[in-house]
């Protein structure tokens, strides 16, 4: 390849990558103005939206490598991924409260929600990855289950199990404990107020963590404590996808004694987490 088209292919990367760290920058601004961060506010919402249909896009790895690194964007990025976080939170805590007013209510019902298909795709993608000898492990755990509990609910049905849900906002239990009960899968999922860094999981095989699960680290050592023989199923993000949810991880969480024995990657552009699973080893 001569120079002049080394030297546009650098000008072109450079031009994408500056017009997504502008992107990223506004939204950041947008969301720390806003104090609204509900469905009800179109501008937060919009924002979101345009945000993360940039950043499911194809990159190189110098393009996301030029992003991740640029030092206006590390500066901002956590304040960036709790505003998401909290917007995340603040949508499916509408939709739970609104798929609990309906009535009747079924689970078909919920096959409106905007991202039931993405949950569908990822929970199927997670299952598929499992040891044969986990297929239908019960009671299985979930830690982070949040308002809208749809990866409990999708995993229960599939597998045929019983799940506890569990998370530390007791606004989001009892959110989801009433659509359970709305629902009538009360009696197959069971939502705990607690937090993973100290629930015991001696009684459960098969564990899985949320990608809003902020301390992963300390709820891996619990797991360890309670049930080194569990296989722990966590949700994770690579790429340009750091900028939605925090990446776990992995080199602190192996070097505690836990073994990555398969990964499970998006399959569907639309979904942005990829999947980690872990067993431990003394």
């Amino acid at each position: 390849m001569d120079s002049y088209h080394l030297q546009t292919s650098d000008q072109l990367l450079t031009a994408r990558a500056l017009a997504l760290i502008e992107l990223i920058q506004d939204a950041h601004a947008t969301l720390q103005r806003e104090t609204d961060l509900t469905p009800a506010n179109t501008t937060v919402t919009d924002t979101i939206a345009h945000l993360l249909n940039r950043i499911r896009e194809s990159y190189t790895t110098d393009e996301i490598q030029s992003v991740l690194d640029n030092e206006a964007i590390k500066d901002i990025q956590g304040e960036l991924l709790a505003k998401l976080a909290e917007a995340e939170y603040q949508v499916e805590l509408f939709e739970s409260e609104r798929y609990s007013s309906l009535i009747p209510i079924t689970v078909t019902d919920l096959e409106q929600f905007k991202n039931w298909n993405n949950y569908v795709n990822l929970i199927e993608r997670e299952l598929a990855h499992l040891p044969h000898e986990l297929q239908h492990a019960s009671p299985i755990v979930f830690i982070g289950s949040g308002p809208l509990p749809l990866s409990a609910i999708l995993i229960s049905q599939k597998m045929q199990v019983k799940v506890i849900g569990v998370d530390t906002n007791p606004e989001a239990c009892a959110s989801a404990q009433l659509l359970l009960q709305r629902l009538g899968l009360d009696d197959r999922i069971t939502i705990v107020h607690g937090n993973g860094t100290t629930f015991d999981y001696a009684k459960y095989p098969l564990i899985f963590i949320a990608s809003l699960v902020t301390n992963k680290p300390e709820v891996f050592e619990q797991i360890q404590r309670t049930n080194p023989d569990a296989i722990v199923v966590v949700r994770s993000v690579e790429g340009m996808r750091q900028l939605a949810y925090v990446k776990v991880p992995e080199e602190e969480i192996s070097a505690s004694g836990w073994s990555l024995f398969s990964k499970a990657m998006p399959t569907a552009a639309k979904v942005i987490n990829s999947t980690l699973f872990y067993r431990y080893h003394a």
